[in-house]
Parts: structure tokens; sequence; C-alpha cells
């Protein structure tokens, strides 16, 4: 390769992998195929939560708050051909916008950062299977019949996890969406920069039910059913996060642990939530996805999400310092 073609290539990486413009310039650039894009994103997924992002988050939250939803998705990270594959460019959109949303939030509550912060902060943390620290594999367990329903999950769900929640105040979302002063097919949304509201919500949940994986499943683990209480954190009051869970984790056809959640509010479902673990199954790094109306409701508020665990015990007061 001559000095000039070298020169090029490492220019144009450089900006690919650059976290400013990364999200933004990488689909557009010409010679890249959909593999490099998808390897690209994967990476930056797997890497760690960009420093300084103003203008990617801009351009990623015009992403996700694009409500362009279809049943193929599953209105969730995947992609659209109904295969159930992971979208790797919508999950990272999903990882910037609440890196940079947990960045501003956890700057004004600085003595609780310990408790905010998601373990995306340190380069390829928990991005391996089973890398939670008290993992253990489906089979490594010794199992003399009948076990408890936790121990024959090889999810390892049971235990306290951590959420962030995200949302824009509805009537930007819906004037963002569906004004009359929209843009044409394939062109350019103008910038969204309102400050999006930010919840933080401890979420205990235990086993109830675990089943063989259906035929459009990933077969190598079952379908394991949990439920469980979703209690705001920070702010410390608000019933609009107080609920009551219920959900499934099971593997995609590639073999991703795909996370299927309902929050229940006076015994009905309000919201819905489809994500992905980073990593693979019992993977630290936690899961990224989308929230939105368990109606599917095309017009219905929707969101980033994520979780990620901090103890194997239902019971533990992980936010008594807050």
């Amino acid at each position: 390769m001559s000095t000039s073609n070298r020169a090029k290539s490492k220019n144009q990486a450089m900006w690919i992998l650059h976290p400013n413009h990364k999200f933004i310039k990488v689909s557009s650039v010409p010679n890249y195929t959909a593999c490099m894009v998808y390897l690209f994103s994967t990476f930056h997924d797997l890497h760690r939560s960009p420093i300084d992002m103003t203008s990617a988050q801009t351009e990623a939250s015009n992403y996700i708050l694009s409500l362009v939803r279809s049943e193929a998705t599953l209105w969730g990270p995947f992609q659209a051909d109904g295969s159930h594959k992971v979208d790797w460019e919508k999950v990272e959109a999903v990882f910037m916008i609440l890196a940079y949303n947990v960045k501003l939030f956890a700057d004004k509550y600085v003595e609780h950062k310990s408790v905010l912060l998601p373990p995306w902060d340190e380069p390829f943390t928990g991005v391996t299977p089973y890398s939670w620290p008290r993992a253990s594999k489906f089979s490594d367990i010794k199992r003399p019949l009948p076990l408890p329903l936790h121990l024959q999950d090889p999810y390892n769900l049971t235990g306290v996890w951590m959420r962030i929640v995200c949302f824009l105040d509805y009537r930007e979302l819906f004037t963002f969406n569906f004004s009359e002063d929209q843009p044409l097919p394939g062109q350019p949304r103008p910038p969204i920069d309102t400050e999006e509201a930010i919840r933080f919500i401890t979420v205990k949940i235990h086993v109830t039910k675990i089943e063989p994986p259906g035929e459009d499943d990933g077969q190598e683990l079952p379908i394991v059913h949990f439920k469980g209480t979703s209690v705001s954190a920070l702010p410390p009051v608000d019933p609009n996060a107080n609920s009551k869970i219920r959900g499934t984790v099971r593997l995609t056809p590639e073999g991703e642990a795909r996370w299927t959640t309902f929050s229940v509010f006076h015994g009905e479902e309000r919201w819905r939530s489809e994500g992905i673990q980073l990593g693979g199954v019992q993977a630290a790094r936690g899961i990224l996805g989308y929230w939105f109306d368990k109606d599917f409701d095309e017009y219905g508020p929707a969101g980033p999400t994520a979780f990620w665990k901090v103890s194997d015990d239902p019971s533990a007061d992980v936010t008594h310092d807050l």
C-alpha cells in the first residue's frame, strides 16, 4: 500500500473510531460494508462509554427517538428482516444515550456515583459470558433432582438489579415524530437537543418457571420466567417508577441473551421492554434495549433502558447510601 493510501486509510479509520463521530459517520463512509459497520458498532458497545460525545449523543437520540418500529424488530434492538438477530447499531445508539444521560445525572449527584454508574466505564469490563463475579455455568451445576428453580436457572436472574429508564416529554416526542413538518424519506431529521429525564430503579426478581425454548429461539438454553418489584431509587419518590415486574430471558437464534420485561401497575401491564445482554449469558456488563407501550401503540411513548446486576441476594439493600 502506498504512503498516501496508508494515510488515507488511517484517517478514514480514525474518523470511524473517534467517539464523537463514529455513530454519525460510519454508515455513510464509502467502501464500508454492513459487516464492518456491525464490527465497529459491536466494538463500541463492548469497549466503554465515550468521554465526550455531545454531538454523537444528539444523533443517537435522533435514531432512537424516531419511532420506526415494527413486529419484525420485536420493537427492540433487532434487525428489520424478522430474523431476531441483534442490530448492534441500535444497541450502540442506546448505549450512547444512556451513557451521556448517566454522566449528566451523576455529575449532579457526585456523592452517589458509586451506586449510579453502570459497569461501562472501564474498557471491556464484563463483556464475556459468565463474567458476573459469582456466575456459574449451567453445565457445572450438580443436579440431584429436584433443585430449587434458582439453581436450575442458567441465566442467574435471581437477585437485585439496577435499572435506568430515560424518556422525553411526550409532547416533544410526538412533535418530533408526527408533526406535519417531517423530513422526506431518507433525509436526516433536524437535531433534537432537549435533555431527557432519567430514572434509576432498583429491581428485585426471582425465577418463577423454566420451560423448553420455542422453535424460533436458540435451542441451547431454556426460557426462564421471572417476577419481582421495581422501586424508584433516584429520585427516591416517583410512583410512576414503582411497579411489579415480570418477564422472560431466552436465547435468540444466534445465541444472544434476550430479555423481555413487563411493568405491572395495579395488576395491569403498562410498559414492555426488549433488550440484549452485552457479552452473553451472565455477562456483568448488563442489558441494553428499548421500553415502549405494551400494546405496541405506534403513537405511544418509548425510550432507552438498561439493567445491570448488583447482588445475588434479592433481599439486599443496595441503595442504603442514597
